[in-house]
């Protein structure tokens, strides 16, 4: 006995059923399934690295205060697989970008040379802003685990203390 005769023959009729036709021997009616999305190492870039840049006047650095690690956010943005497998810089620049029309407190992480390299977190760059803003640009140490690059940025308050905010 099917489910539908045994509805049928317990209720009576006092509960509808919806009526179910299965037809057997047709082709599947859903759509192909989507292409799959390539590796994120043969995607390009949005931004060529080329075409970025950092504009900065003075650097100063500040190797004698504590540090806390951070991680440099959308550098697939800015460099192809390739260049983020090989060895990062021995040390960056930080960037206020008061002009970023996304975040007016982003803190662009730069090379030495002005290339543009990404950014750091949001929710950090918020407190970091002013203080890398008053000091011009700020030159820490770059460390590189696989395709990810790390920073040593000297601790907020002793950071404050040192520029003078």
């Amino acid at each position: 006995m099917g489910v539908i005769e045994w509805f049928k023959r317990h209720f009576k009729g006092q509960l509808p059923l919806p009526v179910v036709r299965v037809e057997r021997g047709r082709s599947d009616p859903r759509p192909a399934t989507p292409p799959r999305p390539t590796p994120k190492r043969d995607r390009q870039p949005v931004h060529p690295a080329a075409g970025f840049t950092v504009s900065f006047s003075r650097v100063r650095a500040f190797p004698d205060l504590l540090t806390r690690r951070m991680k440099i956010v959308g550098i697939g943005n800015y460099l192809t697989f390739e260049q983020r497998e090989d060895p990062c810089p021995r040390f960056v620049v930080l960037v206020a970008e008061p002009d970023n029309p996304v975040d007016p407190n982003a803190v662009t992480v730069g090379s030495m040379e002005g290339v543009k390299i990404g950014y750091i977190a949001a929710g950090t760059a918020k407190a970091y802003h002013e203080v890398v803003a008053a000091a011009g640009a700020v030159k820490v140490p770059c460390s590189q685990e696989g395709s990810k690059w790390w920073i040593e940025v000297p601790r907020l308050p002793a950071l404050r203390k040192a520029v003078g905010v």
